[in-house]
């Protein structure tokens, strides 16, 4: 059935972000149905149709980030991921800060959390990592925390972080995988993949990080 921007009002002020998702998923559905069309029959009608569902489409988006700048409404689908048995980067969770992370997908019952890693197991062999990303100001990249001297980049395809300081080095290497949740500027954090350091390219002020995995199973955490 068709979803127009006029049907859209009563989404509008839905604040479950899954019921959101779906809409969206039969939205671009029906857009690459049309799209296919070779020769569509009523042009006037496929024109105003797939206008309509592109508007929707922006309209929906609009609301994705109203969504993710209210706490509230953020705790809304939060609670879900209790329930979740993974976490992937395809997902939209977000975590106003990391210890909201760490409670929500691994079951930790901590107040706070300051530092920007944590072990996840008893075997140590695992560990959450809280990077946060650099800021870009006047046209250089600039450390996004005020008391970190390291700039923290994400590549464009999100296989590989830069971690790189010019006053600062470090003495030893973390060699276990790291459960990453990125922090970019004006967003909370969020699940950007599982990163392991490359000791092959890394410098004591340079660290390359590669991504090894998409996906985080929860399940260990659920018992």
């Amino acid at each position: 059935m068709m979803i127009s921007p006029e049907q859209f009002v009563n989404l509008h002020e839905n604040d479950n972000y899954y019921d959101l998702i779906e809409v969206k998923d039969e939205l671009i559905r029906q857009i690459h149905a049309f799209e296919e069309l070779s020769s569509p029959s009523g042009e006037a009608d496929y024109t105003y149709n797939l206008v309509c569902l592109a508007e929707t489409c922006r309209m929906l988006d609009e609301r994705f980030q109203e969504i993710l700048r209210s706490p509230s409404r953020l705790n809304n689908y939060k609670r879900n991921l209790h329930h979740a048995m993974k976490i992937s980067v395809n997902d939209d969770y977000r975590f106003d800060r990391s210890v909201d992370a760490l409670n929500e997908c691994f079951n930790k019952h901590y107040k706070a959390w300051m530092q920007s890693g944590c072990f996840l197991n008893e075997e140590k062999t695992l560990r959450a990592w809280f990077p946060k990303m650099a800021v870009t100001e006047n046209g250089k990249l600039k450390a996004q925390s005020k008391t970190k001297a390291w700039i923290n980049t994400l590549s464009d395809d999100g296989m590989i972080i830069r971690a790189y300081s010019s006053v600062e080095s470090v003495s030893s290497y973390t060699v276990e995988p790291l459960v990453t949740f990125g922090k970019f500027p004006k967003e909370p954090y969020r699940y950007i993949g599982t990163f392991l350091l490359d000791l092959e390219t890394t410098k004591p002020n340079d660290l390359i990080y590669k991504r090894i995995a998409t996906e985080v199973d929860l399940k260990p955490w659920r018992k």
